[in-house]
């Protein structure tokens, strides 16, 4: 599966400050690790995500969150890897940002890989390495272009944070989190979007979300999105075993 690197989006400012006297806030999902001349001589770098206490009114044990899909990895990935494995495949394979985006937007006009490509820029200029995203030196496809399939991947238009799915009764799993959708305050677009997918999606309908999410990032460069937060409850059928649904 193409598209692991999980702290991408923590390059982005947006995603990684603290709020005012260090707190959190709404967008603060990832950590700093700041620049060390030993270990990150040539600058900081995001660290895990930052997981937060589930808000509402339910029983302990408390529950921390985490980057819950809504679209799944292995529904996107249907589509993102075989478009990874044909640019890695390439007898000439793009070896910059610029190249990559020429190759991608020719071949796949629809996707709207100039708005990655642009995202991706504008990660560099907050320091993420160039090579994280198009690495010509690298062995195999993650190493190649996994960063920049993981913009895709992890793109927090389509994250919502929740509870573990242990704490919903394993939902979703690896379907789509049907769950949420409805408690989310969203664009047209966005919305359009998750409710056109189905249940079992084929590719056209794959494409026409993952083109939606990424039109998104266009935005991301200004206005933070996603990592939608809401309070959640006891499930009333099922509070012995501690089971959380949407409040």
């Amino acid at each position: 599966m193409v598209g692991n690197y999980e702290q991408v989006h923590g390059w982005n400012p947006f995603f990684r400050e603290p709020g005012p006297n260090g707190l959190p806030q709404r967008f603060h999902s990832f950590n700093w690790v700041a620049a060390s001349a030993a270990i990150f001589p040539t600058g900081g770098r995001p660290d895990n995500f930052n997981n937060l206490a589930v808000p509402g009114n339910y029983d302990p044990p408390v529950a921390l969150d985490h980057q819950g899909h809504i679209v799944p990895q292995n529904i996107l990935d249907q589509v993102l890897d075989p478009i990874a494995t044909q640019v890695f495949n390439q007898a000439q394979r793009p070896t910059t940002l610029a190249a990559l985006n020429g190759f991608l937007n020719a071949a796949y006009p629809n996707l709207g890989f100039q708005h990655v490509t642009a995202y991706a820029n504008h990660l560099i200029a907050n320091g993420a390495p160039a090579t994280l995203f198009v690495n010509p030196a690298a062995s195999d496809i993650e190493e190649y272009v996994g960063g920049y399939f993981s913009i895709i991947m992890w793109n927090p238009v389509n994250i919502c944070r929740a509870p573990r799915d242990g704490r919903r009764n394993e939902a979703p799993g690896n379907e789509i989190d049907f769950q949420v959708i409805p408690r989310l305050a969203i664009g047209a677009r966005l919305e359009a979007a998750f409710r056109a997918i189905p249940p079992n999606p084929g590719i056209p309908n794959i494409n026409a979300f993952i083109a939606a999410i990424n039109a998104e990032l266009h935005d991301l460069h200004t206005v933070p999105a996603g990592y939608y937060q809401f309070p959640w409850k006891d499930e009333p059928i099922a509070q012995q075993e501690r089971i959380l649904a949407p409040a």
